[in-house]
């Protein structure tokens, strides 16, 4: 089996090392989630006056290669099976870039199976996230329809309750379910809305659904579950701050205000572009005005979904 260690490099980067122990016989290794992060630095060749968005997407190819290249040498990709496919760029302070990409196993993403490239574009200078291990068992022939997955997922959300049910939103996608402790499966994921009704409360729902025996594997009511960030709110007449308060989700090793519901980006004193992403710890993120507005909108959600 293969041990996994961190270790801290110099300037306090966390480094996955993947040691190969000698072979024996027994259970294969199990699958599941594993934090994965990678510190060395490589340096970009930059062609000579191009523009931001030719900065990004050279950046976006190279941190593919990147990537792709550091699974490989751990030892935890699946030849010819696995690919990290580019999400998104965004720029962050100080000009610096942060690719995101989603694994895949036979064109099948894994769900939570996330890495996100650092650096400028002149030089990649890390990578973390989350990668799915051990799944070249996982059998990725559905046999369950979308159909079914979705009567089951609704099944039970209504469980004994009486009455007339309504859901919104309804959405499936077919994944690699992998959770660290769990065997990894293939999934439908099977996503609905649902207002207050007959005594449940409002919720975001996803169900992952076996899609070989049709068993509810795992469910989680997104309404209630990001992440709850700190930060500084209010200004000099009437400061406040925003503790545990602010809706974020996990990006890497960092938090960003983005997530199912509700996302907020730092316009950075402009009225044009995408603006960028606001990261940041549990215990510090954003500004006063970013997370004012970040936080207010959230209250105003939940008022308005009562």
């Amino acid at each position: 089996m293969k041990k996994w260690s961190l270790f801290v490099a110099a300037g306090g980067v966390a480094v996955a090392a993947c040691s190969q122990s000698p072979a024996r016989t027994g259970p294969a290794e199990p699958s599941g989630m594993r934090p994965f992060e990678v510190g060395h630095s490589v340096d970009l060749a930059k062609p000579g006056g191009v523009s931001k968005e030719d900065d990004s997407r050279n950046f976006e190819v190279a941190a593919r290669k990147y990537a792709m290249g550091e699974v490989a040498a751990h030892a935890v990709g699946i030849p010819g099976r696995m690919d990290l496919r580019p999400v998104s760029t965004r720029t962050g302070a100080g000009s610096t870039l942060h690719t995101r990409l989603t694994q895949f196993v036979d064109g099948i993403p894994v769900y939570g199976g996330d890495l996100v490239v650092h650096g400028t574009s002149t030089q990649i200078t890390h990578m973390s996230g989350s990668l799915g291990i051990g799944l070249d068992r996982v059998d990725v022939v559905p046999r369950i329809t979308a159909e079914d997955a979705l009567a089951t997922a609704k099944a039970d959300y209504v469980g004994g309750s009486q009455g007339a049910f309504a859901f919104e939103r309804e959405t499936q996608d077919l994944v690699v379910f992998a959770r660290e402790g769990n065997v990894a499966r293939l999934a439908r994921e099977v996503r609905f809305f649902t207002e207050l009704q007959n005594g449940k409360d409002p919720g975001l729902w996803t169900y992952f659904v076996d899609a070989v025996s049709g068993a509810v594997v795992a469910k989680l009511n997104e309404l209630h579950t990001a992440s709850q960030a700190s930060g500084p709110g209010g200004n000099l007449k009437a400061p406040r701050a925003w503790s545990d308060a602010l809706d974020v989700d996990p990006l890497g090793a960092a938090y960003v205000m983005n997530t199912a519901r509700q996302e907020t980006v730092n316009m950075k004193n402009t009225m044009t572009g995408m603006g960028e992403a606001v990261v940041g710890t549990l215990g510090a993120i954003g500004d006063p005005e970013i997370n004012d507005g970040h936080g207010y909108a959230e209250v105003s959600l939940n008022v308005l979904q009562k």
